[in-house]
């Protein structure tokens, strides 16, 4: 029915367990990374180190994972981005994102709409997690050419407004030219 191996499983509810989730919420965690693997073409492990990944990340339980599933599927639909890109470099991102109280729902926005405008899923994260990182701390320099977009920014910035928003009124800001916003 879901067109893994035996193997994939168990090397999945090996990270699964790894990742702390066991027993029951580990048997969930399974379920909900078979059925996202399914829906995304993808192998279930990889599915599973990314939902384990996230949910960590943002301290959630396995009863937000469906949630995170819900999430992260809109993002794969709304985006220019395969489950396995998306599942394979969330860990890039979750951990500064969530430490920046930026919530997952603005994440999964922020990367379908970088890959929209034609950034790498790769790239785009790791884009993401620069822009989160500066964003929450600017330095001088980026303050100066922030101020000059009409931008005070700072973590309460960000959290008031969120990613997305952030996000394009910087693109707006900028005319889409994204190398104006390298000094960031």
């Amino acid at each position: 029915k879901t067109g893994q191996t035996v193997q994939g499983f168990a090397d999945a509810l090996y990270d699964i367990n790894s990742s702390g989730y066991q027993g029951a919420e580990g048997l969930q965690m399974l379920r909900l990374s078979a059925v996202g693997a399914k829906a995304g073409m993808t192998d279930v492990h990889t599915v599973s180190e990314g939902l384990g990944q996230a949910l960590n990340s943002y301290g959630a339980s396995v009863r937000q994972a469906e949630h995170f599933q819900d999430v992260f599927f809109n993002t794969i639909d709304k985006g220019v981005i395969s489950a396995e890109q998306l599942y394979s470099n969330l860990g890039s991102v979750t951990s500064l994102a969530a430490s920046s109280k930026v919530p997952i729902e603005e994440l999964g926005a922020a990367i379908a709409v970088m890959t929209q405008r034609g950034a790498k899923p790769a790239v785009a994260m790791t884009g993401l997690r620069q822009l989160i990182y500066k964003l929450s701390s600017p330095g001088k320099d980026a303050r100066a050419m922030l101020k000059g977009l009409g931008y005070e920014m700072g973590e309460a910035e960000l959290q008031t407004k969120g990613l997305t928003k952030v996000l394009q009124g910087l693109f707006k800001a900028t005319g889409g030219r994204t190398e104006l916003l390298s000094p960031i």
